[in-house]
């Protein structure tokens, strides 16, 4: 009986143990765990900032370049309206 009492004892105090162990290592996860969500969480705010930013500058920069080609453009067309004219003005004299 007393080697039963004994062992029994034994084996309480080595489940204890075990129970405190396993506590203190999910304690340390738990830590592990809100500094993993901390940085996971700074990280996507980042990122989220940045694509928003990248995205209103590229929008700004693509505005820029289509004024300044329909702007080409209109200039363009207006050389060749005023070359036009000028030689139907030309032919016009001729005759």
């Amino acid at each position: 009986m007393f080697h039963l009492n004994k062992l029994y004892q034994h084996n309480l105090l080595r489940i204890t143990y075990k129970k405190i162990y396993n506590l203190n290592l999910l304690a340390k996860m738990k830590i592990q765990t809100k500094i993993f969500t901390i940085i996971f969480t700074i990280i996507l705010i980042t990122g989220v900032i940045a694509i928003i930013i990248i995205a209103i500058v590229s929008r700004n920069m693509l505005a820029t370049e289509v004024y300044n080609h329909l702007q080409d453009v209109a200039t363009s067309r207006t050389q060749n309206i005023k070359t036009l004219l000028n030689q139907k003005i030309e032919l016009i004299k001729f005759f």
